[in-house]
């Protein structure tokens, strides 16, 4: 995934199967990127910086129709600096928040916020979050966790 500005103008460069699709993305020339992470071909999370005020924002941007590109559809002020999220093949995703919590979502329905916020996890930024086919793990120095939740 990219972000491309052309002649002023963002557009987000995202793989779709076996090529590229390049969408505009006219709100993002309010920010200055600082992280992304593409949940979906139709929702990304990103991190920016406000050019007018400088403070760091957790962008949620959702694809609209065919002709429109993307638009953002959250923006919260944040103090991260970094994306700690992950999403494995089936599609569902963790992200270790700033305050500890694990947030748990579907990507395929990310733009409903149907999130489940799991706290008390022991979790920091330090715990990085990542996919492999056997599911979703994190990594704390040396040691290797896969995480499981049970309804």
């Amino acid at each position: 995934m990219a972000v491309l500005d052309a002649l002023g103008t963002p557009f987000l460069v995202l793989p779709a199967d076996d090529s590229v699709r390049v969408d505009k993305v006219g709100g993002l020339a309010a920010y200055r990127m600082v992280d992304a992470f593409m949940l979906s071909p139709d929702h990304v999370l990103a991190l920016a910086y406000g050019r007018t005020d400088g403070q760091t924002y957790r962008l949620t941007l959702n694809r609209g129709g065919a002709q429109q590109g993307f638009e953002i559809t959250a923006a919260e002020p944040t103090d991260d600096l970094t994306l700690n999220v992950a999403v494995n093949e089936q599609g569902i995703g963790v992200e270790v928040l700033a305050n500890g919590e694990l947030a748990v979502f579907s990507a395929k329905q990310a733009s409903s916020g149907n999130s489940k916020l799991v706290c008390n996890t022991g979790l920091t930024q330090e715990h990085r979050v990542f996919a492999l086919p056997a599911g979703l793990h994190y990594s704390y120095g040396r040691e290797v966790v896969r995480i499981s939740m049970r309804a």
